[in-house]
């Protein structure tokens, strides 16, 4: 190393002697190059040499020519342009400029570009000219007039404002530029216009008018409304402007108005500039009560309950709309009358309109008394034979009808093992249409029943009619309590006297027949027909008791419970209601047409035939199973088996009988698991419907009456109860099921029959210790 040096050094000291030598000694041109390539290669001296390669220069030397350029071009410079009169390659150029930017802490690289602070602070004080003058600016324009980005220039000019540039950046919009004295204008013709205005105006069309910048404008308006200079709100998303004037004198005038009159009408309200009536009135006034076109206070509601009363009291009738505003139509009127008649039970609507009582409809009844025993008697003898066969067929129809009931309960016991084993197999529910009545009141119901297609018997009664509806109003236009009253009232009183003169006369008929002929109704031995209903209701009714119990169990989710309740009613309730209807009807010699049971119209139908003294009861448990209240039906069906009307005595609740209920629904239910082959044919849903019901019964220690609709709900309040493999295994062959229904997977899938028998063993084996449930 040290041979080298001094190689080194004896080169150097030539090459000084060839320098002061004369022309004569000095080296060649390709000798300097061999001497520096030498050099280089030992790298004692770091050159870069020229695009042409004819000149070289030092990195320190690029340097410096670099910063010549950005002087000479007024603090930045592009890197590209800088290369032809550096002739040095761009690398160079580019490496030479990052050591430069890294020490020198007052130049930047941007987009290629050397720039200077200088150059920064140049072009922010530009900015300043143009932002005083204009008072706005965007970072946008400068973008485009500068050729930088934008995010560098707000970098730079935020960080000089208040030195450089006098100015504010919008806070909902930071691409703006804006002074003081912008602002300070645009505010005062903001609040000058606005403080102008007497109504709602739109927003847009001011700023359109008067050209205000949008963002400005919004900000400026917001800062004036808020501080209460501008007494006033925006609407409508900001597009509308309503002075506070214009709202007091809107207030004002609906205020006295209301107070004066005690309602309000919509119309009225609307043509004030309210857009939504309703909803004003509603914030004024929480207690009004909202009608379909205006809106009254309570004193008018008051003032047609004190009405009411006084008619109710008197057995009389009034009008509503004679005491309710003239504004009131009779659409509301009829609303206003429901409101009030709902704390008066013996109150009747008739025409919507008119409130009345069962006393005054009886006290029109009255003149027909005298008619009726005289036009009994008269028919009688012109028309024995008639009442002869009404008497034969009523007294055949009791034992006939027994006989059909025996045998009904023959088929129902042999089939009671699905019925009453878990609310059955198919899981669907059947729906029909309630029938539209041509008369709203009672006895147009009662009209269109006679219409219809009935049995034998109301075939023969329809030829005994006591008088035609036109005939019964022609009698009650007469009285004098209906003086001057309407056509339509006269026709709703006759339709609702229709069917009670027409079966009093039918039973004065029947009696007066009877007494002269000394004719008696025959039948079956009651007895034992009334021992046989007693025990049918007492197991019903203690099924049904059993399986309310899990329904109200299931308290924490309210739609599943719902359901269930509905279930049970439309089911085993109504077979009960059934059984019982059919003997009330066998009593009162009143025909059950064939699937008279099937819909709600049939049964209502034969609950219309019986006597009044027992309608009502049955109409009342009829009602509650179109509901969804299991307490309702209950307290309608004790009231229907009461001594009083029917005389069915329950036997009282006993712990040990509904263990053992429970006990033999289980084994039932086990026993036709066993008894299942579930070839996935369609009898795996029916199949895991069984064990569901089972695992409910194990988990809850009580009886489950459901359809298979509800079964997905029932795994999932039985979650929480199960363990996690149960409950997987359970979820499992649920969502297999499914598949196999919506044709997903085929009839006889393996992973299907073997999750499906894992299911049933898990019914069979599952134990209440290992659940998670409380009884």
């Amino acid at each position: 190393m040290a041979a080298t040096w001094e190689e080194i050094k004896r080169l150097a000291s030539d090459f000084q002697r060839a320098q002061l030598s004369s022309t004569n000694q000095r080296l060649a041109e390709r000798n300097c190059h061999e001497l520096v390539d030498k050099l280089v290669s030992l790298g004692l001296i770091e050159v870069i040499y020229t695009s042409d390669g004819r000149s070289y220069l030092t990195p320190e030397e690029l340097s410096k020519e670099i910063m010549e350029e950005v002087v000479a071009h007024g603090g930045r410079v592009n890197l590209v342009e800088m290369q032809p009169a550096l002739n040095v390659n761009i690398n160079h150029i580019e490496n030479a400029s990052s050591r430069i930017i890294a020490e020198d802490e007052d130049l930047q690289m941007v987009l290629g570009q050397i720039i200077h602070t200088s150059y920064i602070e140049k072009i922010c004080g530009d900015i300043n000219d143009q932002l005083q003058d204009r008072g706005q600016i965007t970072f946008a324009n400068l973008t485009k007039e500068y050729d930088l980005p934008g995010d560098f220039l707000k970098k730079e000019v935020g960080s000089r404002l208040g030195t450089l540039v006098f100015g504010k950046v919008n806070p909902s919009n930071t691409d703006v530029l804006y002074t003081d004295a912008y602002l300070s204008r645009h505010k005062a013709r903001i609040r000058g216009i606005f403080s102008a205005l007497t109504r709602p105006t739109s927003v847009t069309a001011i700023i359109n008018k008067y050209g205000f910048p949008e963002q400005v404008f919004y900000n400026l308006l917001g800062e004036l409304i808020a501080s209460h200079r501008l007494r006033g709100s925006l609407s409508g998303n900001k597009t509308t402007y309503t002075p506070d004037v214009y709202l007091a004198a809107q207030s004002d005038w609906v205020k006295n108005f209301y107070t004066q009159n005690s309602y309000l009408e919509y119309d009225a309200v609307t043509r004030l500039g309210v857009p939504d009536a309703k909803q004003y009135i509603r914030k004024l006034y929480k207690n009004a009560i909202m009608l379909n076109a205006c809106c009254v206070s309570e004193s008018c509601l008051e003032s047609l309950a004190v009405a009411v009363e006084e008619c109710l009291a008197a057995d009389s009738f009034v009008d509503a709309m004679t005491v309710l505003p003239s504004v009131v139509s009779p659409l509301d009127g009829a609303q206003l009358v429901q409101m009030v008649v709902k704390s008066h039970k013996q109150a009747i609507v008739l025409c919507d309109t008119i409130i009345t009582t069962q006393g005054f409809i009886n006290k029109c009844a009255a003149p027909f008394e005298e008619i009726m025993d005289e036009k009994a008697r008269k028919d009688m003898k012109m028309n024995s034979s008639m009442f002869a066969d009404l008497s034969d067929k009523r007294s055949l129809m009791g034992a006939t009808g027994d006989e059909s009931q025996s045998r009904k309960e023959e088929r129902k016991k042999k089939a009671a093992a699905t019925s009453k084993s878990g609310g059955g197999t198919q899981g669907r529910e059947v729906r029909s249409k309630a029938v539209k009545n041509k008369f709203k009141g009672r006895g147009g119901a009662n009209k269109d029943s006679d219409d219809e297609d009935t049995p034998p018997v109301a075939a023969t009664s329809k030829t005994l009619v006591f008088l035609r509806l036109p005939e019964i109003v022609e009698v009650i236009e007469k009285l004098p309590q209906l003086k001057d009253c309407s056509s339509v009232m006269y026709e709703e009183i006759a339709a609702r006297l229709e069917r009670p003169l027409r079966n009093k006369y039918q039973e004065i008929a029947k009696s007066l027949f009877m007494e002269s002929s000394a004719i008696t109704p025959g039948g079956v031995n009651k007895r034992k027909q009334q021992a046989e209903l007693e025990e049918k209701v007492n197991a019903l009714y203690s099924n049904i008791k059993l399986f309310e119990k899990s329904v109200k169990l299931i308290a924490d989710d309210e739609d599943l419970q719902t359901n269930l309740a509905k279930y049970l009613l439309k089911t085993l309730c109504s077979e009960l209601f059934n059984a019982t209807l059919t003997s009330l009807a066998a009593d009162h010699m009143v025909t059950i047409p064939d699937g008279a049971f099937d819909t709600l119209e049939g049964r209502a139908k034969i609950i219309s035939n019986l006597p009044d003294s027992i309608k009502d009861v049955t109409g009342k448990v009829h009602t509650s199973l179109n509901g969804k209240s299991l307490e309702a039906f209950d307290e309608a069906l004790l009231t229907l088996l009461s001594p009083k009307h029917i005389g069915i005595l329950l036997k009282k609740s006993d712990k040990k009988r509904d263990r053992q209920i429970q006990f033999n629904h289980r084994m039932t239910l086990i026993e036709q698991l066993k008894s299942e082959n579930a070839d996935g044919t369609g009898d795996a849903a029916t199949v895991f419907h069984q064990c569901v019901v089972v695992l409910f019964g194990v988990v809850t220690q009580s009886m489950l009456h459901c359809s298979g609709r509800m079964i997905p709900q029932i795994v999932k309040y039985m979650q929480p109860h199960l363990s996690a493999d149960n409950y997987d295994l359970i979820f499992t062959c649920q969502d297999l099921i499914i598949q196999q229904v919506k044709g997903n997977i085929p009839a006889g899938d393996e992973r299907l029959l073997d999750s499906l028998d894992k299911v049933k063993q898990l019914a069979f084996t599952l134990k209440k210790s290992e659940s998670f449930a409380t009884a």
